[in-house]
């Protein structure tokens, strides 16, 4: 795991290198084993911060060019079946001196060009791809997305970067304007998902996507790979399910432990992760060091489950708690980690826990992706469940749902259903800073429409539940699934330790959308424990004494309580800053007042004031 940077140029000339190196230097967190520097004192220029994994000798080192010279190239991740591909190269004559995944991946792209290599590799990767011969930059973003790669573009050059504070820093693209659509879409989602950027002319490439760019600017873009929105299942029964997750999760969490240095995991009090712990403790002959990161919040604590699965599966396991003093003693440190606007309250424990493993280990594995994949969020079925009344009229809709509200408390029938649009009450769930309140704080963004350019929260309305359903799994996994992967890199970055998420394994992927979903939560499943049904039947058949409740906590904190007690007058003096206020164009006035709501009226205010926050901490990061 790394950090990378590129500047590519069409008739104009590279920026300093002094400058590049600055900006390079932003990623130090990311590779600070090493730092090397490529340019062809032409029109390319490539820096690499190094996080040794994969043989950490100098030999693996980047920037690195194929055998035949042809292909220049620096890549964030890694490629988990670089040893088969290593094979064929040595029968095509091909000498690797090196042991790890680099000089293989180059040489690959040589013998078999750009588009038959990316199918072939089994990983989590950023690339960017400089072909001398076609005087052309590709730039390669894995299909599920675990890796980010930002760009920004103009009729001069092309920047790249695995940090968004990169782009936004560079001398050509720091003066550029705000995207107001962009900013909006942050404020009410919490993240800014690709292909956006919060300026102008600056994005990012989507899951599965490479982009190539000729020696004038223009471009071509082509998906490889994209998550289907619908697949017929053809595996109805439970055992056959069974069978199958099994086995395909073992091999890819086998595959995700080639490592040169120490391999540990996270560990929540979940089934996604608590199977993974499993599977990594079952291959490894020395034992798992795992970390876990409790609270001292009964409703978010997870640290005395987490206790009973580490001694179920005889695991090395560490359980830190966080409070908020311990937090006010990170604040500074976790605010400069914020490269670029994100409001994910799970990614301070998720950067505590990344301080804390990298004392054990270097290469971590996750639970990430299971909620998507299986059904695991309640929202699936709060919007399901009102599928019959969907598309009656609104003054029907309502009388249903307000009959459900008084004598059944919403069980049936819930707000979701006064959408007129499926996917715009999905978009609406995910939605915990109202426009209302966001038109009070930004009031010139009222009449401002989101960019919903390849909007994944676009779907029909339908009438049969296996295909909205569907649907949503598709939004979930280019939406909330995409945040996900966003914190774990940036928390982890942050802190140099290399996470790995087998579920999202590319082969387990098309695996579990085989399988039925209504085996894994739905109408016919009893309630009590209709989430994830068939994972934690696996586990359970594993390890008979543990038993997973319905509550979702993750590495989750009690933040509301701390911002009305301990850190209010931290995040008050980060909010109510004259030159951000300014910079923003916020109102001052309303800004007061939502935090004083939160302290003194015990409003819960928090996902906005976290919003916020990190949305101002980034501008201040900001080094120019």
């Amino acid at each position: 795991m790394c950090g990378i940077l590129g500047e590519f140029t069409f008739d104009s000339s590279l920026i300093e290198k002094s400058i590049f190196l600055k900006l390079l230097e932003l990623s130090r967190n990311r590779g600070p084993d090493s730092q090397k520097y490529y340019s062809n004192d032409k029109n390319l220029q490539f820096g690499f911060n190094r996080l040794s994994i994969l043989d950490i000798s100098d030999l693996a080192n980047q920037p690195i060019q194929s055998h035949n010279e042809r292909f220049t190239m620096v890549f964030n991740g890694e490629i988990y079946n670089y040893k088969e591909i290593r094979k064929i190269l040595q029968k095509n004559s091909f000498n690797i001196k090196s042991t790890g995944d680099t000089e293989v991946l180059v040489n690959a792209f040589s013998l078999f060009g750009i588009e038959q290599t990316i199918n072939m590799l089994d990983g989590m990767y950023a690339i960017a791809l400089f072909d001398s011969k076609n005087q052309s930059m590709n730039l390669i973003r894995d299909f599920a997305g675990i890796k980010p790669l930002y760009y920004a573009l103009n009729k001069n050059r092309l920047v790249f970067s695995s940090q968004y504070n990169q782009i936004s820093n560079h001398p050509s693209f720091y003066n550029n304007e705000i995207d107001l659509q962009v900013l909006k879409l942050y404020l009410a989602q919490h993240f800014i998902p690709a292909p956006f950027g919060l300026l102008k002319n600056s994005f990012q490439l989507e899951p599965g996507e490479i982009i190539t760019f000729d020696m004038n600017g223009n471009y071509r873009k082509n998906h490889y790979w994209e998550m289907p929105k619908y697949v017929e299942p053809t595996i109805f029964n439970k055992g056959e399910a069974n069978e199958l997750i099994k086995t395909e999760l073992e091999n890819a969490v086998k595959s995700e432990l080639v490592s040169d240095v120490p391999v540990g995991a996270f560990l929540s009090g979940g089934v996604d992760s608590s199977l993974i712990c499993y599977f990594a403790q079952k291959n490894m002959s020395e034992k798992l060091n795992t970390i876990t990161i409790g609270n001292d919040s009964v409703v978010h604590d997870e640290s005395k489950e987490a206790k009973i699965i580490i001694d179920s599966i005889g695991l090395n396991g560490k359980i830190k708690k966080i409070d908020a003093n311990i937090f006010h003693a990170l604040f500074e440190e976790f605010s400069n980690s914020i490269t670029e606007p994100f409001a994910d309250l799970s990614l301070i424990p998720t950067f505590y826990a990344s301080k804390i493993s990298k004392i054990d280990f270097s290469v971590g594995l996750t639970g990430d992706g299971g909620d998507e994949l299986f059904f695991g969020y309640e929202r699936f079925w709060s919007i399901a469940k009102n599928i019959k009344i969907q598309n009656y009229p609104y003054p029907l809709k309502y009388i249903h749902y307000l009959y459900d509200k008084i004598f059944h408390e919403n069980n049936n029938i819930n707000g979701a259903s006064l959408f007129n649009n499926q996917c715009d009450a999905h978009f609406d769930l995910h939605c915990r800073f109202k426009v209302e309140m966001v038109n009070k704080i930004f009031p010139y963004l009222k009449d401002v429409e989101y960019p919903f350019v390849n909007n994944n929260y676009d779907y029909p309305n339908t009438k049969n539940e296996m295909e909205l359903i569907q649907y949503m799994r598709h939004a979930e996994f280019y939406g909330m699934m995409q945040k996900t992967l966003r914190k774990v890199d940036q928390a982890s970055m942050a802190n140099s330790l290399e996470l790995r998420v087998p579920i999202l394994k590319k082969s387990f992927i098309e695996a579990s959308l085989k399988i039925d979903p209504y085996l894994n939560y739905g109408p016919n499943v009893a309630k009590a424990s209709r989430k994830k049904i068939l994972l934690k039947k696996i586990f359970n058949n594993m390890i008979p004494s543990v038993r997973f409740d319905e509550l979702k906590r993750g590495f989750t904190i009690p933040l509301s309580s701390w911002l009305r007690h301990e850190l209010f007058n931290l995040f008050q003096s980060a909010i109510i800053n004259k030159s951000s206020i300014d910079y923003f164009d916020m109102e001052k006035k309303e800004l007061t007042k939502l935090m004083d709501s939160h302290k003194n009226k015990d409003i819960d205010h928090k996902w906005p004031i976290f919003t916020i926050f990190a949305l101002l901490k980034w501008r201040n990061n900001q080094q120019v």
